[in-house]
């Protein structure tokens, strides 16, 4: 009886330690998954902000061929024009996928393009490098 019974025990440790095993295993598949997820997800905020960094440059471009001057705030971009003119950009434009307001500098120039310096603060806020402006573009076709 006492051998069945250590025999059972070493059993149940056995199961126990390949169940907890494969909890494991599985447990660092589903972090692993959602570490994957996470990236890709940052990434593609990465992109659209980009994307949407263009358009704000575009529509900041418009404006200046139309009245010899770059707006005072990205938000008149968004706003009917007093001479009758159409909003150049939808309002939710002004917010990038973090959920902030895109930042803007008028009187801060590209040295070579001569545009305006438009960006977000990226994923972190607090990390400079996290930056990114409508100048990384031009930049990267040097």
């Amino acid at each position: 009886m006492k051998t069945s019974v250590a025999v059972f025990a070493i059993l149940l440790v056995m199961v126990t330690s390949i169940a907890i095993f494969w909890a494991l295993q599985l447990g660092l598949e589903l972090i692993s998954e959602q570490a994957v997820r996470h990236e890709q997800e940052r990434k593609q905020k990465i992109d659209l902000a980009t994307k949407e960094l263009q358009e704000l440059e575009f529509a900041a471009t418009i404006y200046d061929l139309s009245y010899g001057y770059y707006p005072d705030s990205l938000a008149l971009l968004a706003k009917s024009k007093r001479d009758g003119g159409k909003e150049l950009i939808i309002e939710s434009l002004l917010t990038d996928p973090w959920g902030r307001l895109y930042r803007y500098e008028r009187d801060k120039r590209h040295p070579q393009s001569n545009k305006p310096l438009i960006y977000t603060q990226g994923p972190d806020p607090a990390d400079p490098k996290a930056k990114i402006t409508n100048w990384d573009v031009f930049d990267k076709k040097k």
